[in-house]
């Protein structure tokens, strides 16, 4: 008897190591994509947008919409390009349902998503638009 009950505090034993271990590993990997899922560009505002484009430095604009899936694609390679090249990309939600959000994309000629501007001065110097790879992004940004 006494036996059967040490097999069986064993077998509780057991399941319960593996139980804790299977919720740690669930955590772990929750925070991993967390963390990986957060985006390294920085979110701006129509106010800022204007500040940060009249800057004598060269500025970089990222245009998207949250129900554009190419711009949902393209988070991971923006943010790839980011974390290796460390470029500081501002990010513009152009939500159609903002106030005057149509006049904003006619004055910037903002006519699909993704879409990335370069500005300097206040002038664009030069864009590139839709969903590019890894190489093609980079191939622009390191344009000067």
């Amino acid at each position: 008897m006494k036996l059967f009950k040490k097999i069986k505090y064993g077998k509780k034993l057991i399941f319960s190591m593996l139980l804790l271990a299977g919720s740690i590993c669930l955590c772990i990997n929750v925070v991993i994509n967390t963390v990986s899922n957060e985006n390294l560009y920085i979110h701006i505002n129509e106010n800022e947008f204007f500040e940060l484009i009249n800057y004598k430095q060269q500025r970089i604009v990222y245009f998207y919409k949250n129900e554009c899936s190419p711009c949902n694609k393209f988070k991971d390679t923006l943010n790839e390009v980011i974390k290796e090249e460390n470029y500081e990309i501002y990010a513009f939600n152009i939500d159609v349902s903002k106030k005057n959000i149509l006049d904003f994309l006619e004055e910037y000629k903002i006519v699909s998503t993704p879409t990335i501007v370069v500005y300097k001065n206040g002038v664009e110097e030069r864009r590139i638009e839709n969903l590019v790879g890894i190489s093609k992004l980079k191939a622009f940004l390191n344009k000067q």
